[in-house]
């Protein structure tokens, strides 16, 4: 119970530091974004930094085991609803390659991103690649079945390159 309160203080701590929309926290997953419930410069850059310093977090408090994923891609919002009750609603259309990701990143105590994250956040993060998700698509393009391929790279740490004597280097 301790540890759970941890986490969950952890997790509100760091989605401050980023500067995201901590959506919930249902059974063991927590949704969270960048840049869809309010504007946020560079969100890959963000959501690599969350996972980073998670993963340093949960390296030191093992009491609760944490893994994480994260992707970015085009997205529609919208506030939902009448009357009294409303809600923000996200819908992404490549939310089957972030679930595959996230049970990559459940199986392995890991936290991954996709390649395009990883490189938008190659300055603030190091990663590495792991492995490759394949998903069909179920368009048929030219007559030719088509599939997708997703590299996987996991967030090593965060890159620690600030050097006040940078003007020299």
């Amino acid at each position: 119970e301790a540890g759970v309160s941890r986490f969950v203080d952890r997790v509100h701590s760091l989605a401050s530091q980023t500067h995201c929309a901590l959506h919930s926290f249902v059974g063991d997953a927590v949704q969270l974004s960048w840049n869809a419930a309010m504007k946020c410069v560079q969100p890959e850059v963000k959501a690599v930094r969350f996972l980073s310093r998670m993963a340093a977090a949960s390296r030191e408090d093992p009491e609760v085991a944490v893994s994480g994923a994260a992707m970015s891609g085009k997205a529609a919002t919208q506030i939902a609803g009448t009357g009294r009750v409303q809600a923000l609603t996200v819908s992404v259309p490549w939310y089957t390659t972030l679930a595959a990701l996230s049970t990559l990143a459940a199986k392995h105590q890991a936290f991954v991103v996709d390649a395009a994250t990883a490189a938008a956040a190659s300055d603030v993060s190091e990663t590495r690649a792991v492995d490759i998700l394949s998903f069909g698509i179920a368009e048929n393009v030219g007559g030719n079945d088509t599939s997708a391929a997703v590299t996987v790279h996991e967030v090593v740490k965060e890159r620690d390159d600030d050097d006040d004597e940078w003007m020299y280097v």
